[in-house]
């Protein structure tokens, strides 16, 4: 545990070292983790980032742009350790999902998107077809 508290202490910026050594000794590495998993998050937190991720809708009159970047964002949060290419498949996929069933959900899937860019570009052109605008 010291040693990890050492190694902790050691990262800090000038001014919070002198406030981290008015702490007693053996709370040191506790109260270092608590505010470094305040600050940075905790483990659980990927949980409940994944389930935001899987109950994200499209709000009325969002445009695709910005649940494409809503959704690109909180996957990368909920999916940190994985590589990118994983988390650029699975905002692709949730991407597709959340646009719903109906016309262009169909025409987005339809068209097989490689990427979230890819198919936030597809939807865009779908929609505009939809919509009758060119």
């Amino acid at each position: 545990m010291e040693e990890k508290a050492l190694q902790l202490t050691g990262g800090l910026a000038e001014g919070a070292l002198p406030c981290l050594l008015t702490l007693a000794p053996s709370r040191i590495f506790e109260t270092l983790s608590e505010a470094l998993g305040h600050r940075f998050g905790r483990s659980q937190q990927s949980g409940l980032l994944r389930n935001e991720l899987w109950d994200w809708t499209q709000k009325a009159g969002e445009p695709l742009h910005e649940l494409a970047a809503a959704i690109e964002g909180l996957t990368c949060r909920a999916f940190v350790h994985m590589p990118s290419l994983v988390q650029e498949e699975l905002a692709r996929d949730q991407f597709v999902e959340v646009l719903g069933p109906g016309q262009l959900q169909s025409q987005v899937c339809l068209l097989h998107p490689q990427s979230l860019r890819e198919g936030h570009g597809h939807g865009f052109q779908s929609s505009s077809r939809l919509s009758g605008r060119c």
